[in-house]
């Protein structure tokens, strides 16, 4: 507690110090700011008066400002270093010296998960701007097949829908032709699919199952990341394998990286939504509060992501319809953060989101898991399940705080 105190403080000094930056966005900063810091403070003396522990949500809070802060910090200071080189190199236009190659090869041993990447500028890649940031080239970078694999789970696909998975096979073997996939399927025409491609590696279920499908995956994976790629129907370029672990494998604390999505009309969605757990409701809302390398912050992702195999745990016993949203508030809870780069494109169908907006039964057994009242939906859609949750459980009202609650939804 006394930590998080301290590292409050630390938060408000930052404050102060960033306050007369005289750029354009400095006032809108120091306002999301304040207002960030004031609710942490807010908390922070509940807790101190209850004597209760802080929660991984709001220890997250404080990390997310905290690399807010750190990134304007870095900002500020790699401008300072530009331009300083900037001077020298006016002033001095002889070659670089011994050490200054020493330091750079020194750094170039150093191992990365994936090489980094390079910004062009404004104008690289007209007109279709689709090369404004480059990988560069390194010798230290490990090779891609030791660092992630994909998995693909067809086991709820509809069966018009099964012959997109060689599509989807073909483009990861042919973007990505050393990468490992690993697939399930309950369909003997998709297996038979699979044995067309030599890195993909196919598994026969009977169990159509969302969660047994990702479970039984899960045991295959032997890299350091994998890529849970969710309802895909198309596979190209666009996804930037290497900008999702870069961010995942750079930025502390990071658990999950995604991307936007695109569905078969052609619309697309960055996918990334926050996530709202307190008084026995959760509430989803799509957008974002902060974001880090042109990357989002999100406690929900709708599209695939990269991720690490210790966090793939799926509950086998809810329904397809609501595997996920199950997952991602377990992610939340253990203090992982989430983040989705809307650069990086998939092309989706979404097999869920309806039956999640005109079905409340597909939500009951997770309300009873997590012992929900309501479920607040994008779009003003409301589920409730308090009556039915105490029913299903045959719970007696416990205190004070659930009658009130159960009051005033028997009032509504």
């Amino acid at each position: 507690m006394l930590k998080l105190v301290k590292q409050f403080n630390m938060l408000f000094l930052y404050r102060i110090e960033l306050s007369p930056l005289k750029v354009n966005h400095a006032s809108w900063l120091k306002q999301s700011i304040v207002k960030d810091l004031n609710e942490i403070h807010t908390e922070l003396q509940k807790l101190l008066v209850h004597r209760q522990v802080p929660s991984p949500q709001l220890v997250q809070k404080v990390g997310e400002l905290v690399n807010r802060l750190d990134t304007v910090k870095l900002t500020a200071e790699a401008a300072m270093e530009v331009a300083a080189e900037t001077a020298a190199n006016a002033d001095n236009k002889a070659e670089p010296t011994s050490a200054t190659n020493v330091t750079a090869d020194k750094r170039d041993v150093t191992p990365l998960d994936v090489c980094p990447e390079e910004y062009k500028g404004g104008m690289f890649g007209y007109p279709w701007y689709n090369k404004g940031w480059v990988i560069v080239n390194c010798s230290n970078a490990r090779p891609l097949h030791s660092v992630i694999s994909v998995l693909i789970n067809s086991v709820a696909y509809p069966q018009d829908d099964e012959k997109h998975i060689e599509t989807v096979l073909k483009g990861i073997s042919d973007t990505y032709p050393t990468v490992q996939v690993h697939l399930v399927t309950h369909s003997d025409q998709v297996s038979e699919t699979a044995k067309k491609y030599k890195n993909v590696d196919g598994v026969k279920v009977d169990d159509t199952r969302v969660s047994k499908g990702w479970n039984i995956l899960m045991t295959k994976a032997s890299t350091p990341y994998v890529l849970l790629a969710r309802d895909l129907f198309h596979f190209t370029w666009l996804t930037q394998i290497e900008r999702q672990i870069r961010v995942i494998s750079q930025i502390p604390h990071v658990g999950v990286v995604g991307g936007s999505y695109r569905n078969f009309s052609g619309h697309w969605k960055a996918g990334c939504m926050q996530t709202t757990l307190k008084n026995f409701v959760v509430e989803y809302q799509e957008g974002y509060y902060h974001s880090r390398n042109g990357c989002m912050f999100c406690n929900y992702l709708q599209g695939p992501f990269v991720t690490k195999p210790n966090l793939l745990k799926f509950d086998e016993s809810l329904p397809n319809e609501v595997v996920f949203e199950d997952w991602f508030l377990r992610v939340v809870e253990d203090g992982n953060l989430i983040m989705t780069c809307p650069d990086a494109m998939y092309f989706t169908t979404d097999y869920t989101t309806y039956p999640k907006t005109m079905d409340r039964n597909v939500w009951i057994p997770l309300a009873k898991k997590w012992e929900l009242n309501r479920v607040l939906l994008p779009h003003s859609i409301k589920h409730s399940f308090l009556v039915t949750i105490l029913v299903l459980n045959a719970l007696p009202i416990a205190s004070y705080s659930q009658f009130a609650v159960w009051r005033s939804m028997l009032v509504r």
